[in-house]
């Protein structure tokens, strides 16, 4: 994986390769099918990590796919399973020869599942390198809990009205 950091409102991406099993509506339609993938980050959306797969040779029904999900369900898939593996998309750990994570994503309207390993090395470095534009333990902390949310919006209703939220 080779990271790309051009200006610094733009995407941070991380690039590497994978062969991908296609599947196409639960039956395994071909594998070992070459493909560019990419992980990329963008501060303006810290929670979430987008995931591009661009097939290196096109068929027809193929394309770039693009999937975002939270990064926190990237970082738990290291160690076990995240997502919904009947979903658009879900991670599991791995421990074969290598550690690896399985991604399955789905392509709902061509009904298709993309199945292909992500080295854990890829994973852990990029989530490193987004880690140091906005730290995963932060999250909590930049989101607004619902509670916060509420408080807000009473407090605006009270000043609206001139009197408290509750009633």
């Amino acid at each position: 994986m080779t990271p790309d950091t051009p200006a610094r409102s733009a995407p941070v991406s991380y690039f590497t390769h994978a062969s991908i099993a296609v599947w196409h509506r639960g039956l395994l339609i071909m594998s070992g099918v070459p493909a560019g993938i990419e992980l990329r980050y963008h501060r303006d959306d810290p929670f979430a990590v987008t995931l591009l797969i661009d097939f290196e040779h096109p068929h027809p029904a193929w394309r770039q796919f693009e999937w975002r999900f939270a990064r926190r369900m990237l970082a738990d898939a290291r160690t076990g399973v995240a997502g919904d593996p009947h979903g658009d998309i879900a991670l599991r750990r791995c421990t074969f020869a290598q550690p690896h994570l399985i991604v399955v994503a789905a392509d709902r309207a061509a009904r298709h599942r993309y199945q292909f390993p992500l080295d854990l090395v890829d994973v852990n470095a990029a989530l490193l390198v987004f880690d140091q534009i906005v730290a995963l333990e932060a999250e909590p902390h930049i989101a607004p809990s619902l509670d916060a949310i509420g408080d807000e919006l009473r407090a605006m209703l009270a000043a609206e009205t001139g009197r408290d939220g509750d009633r």
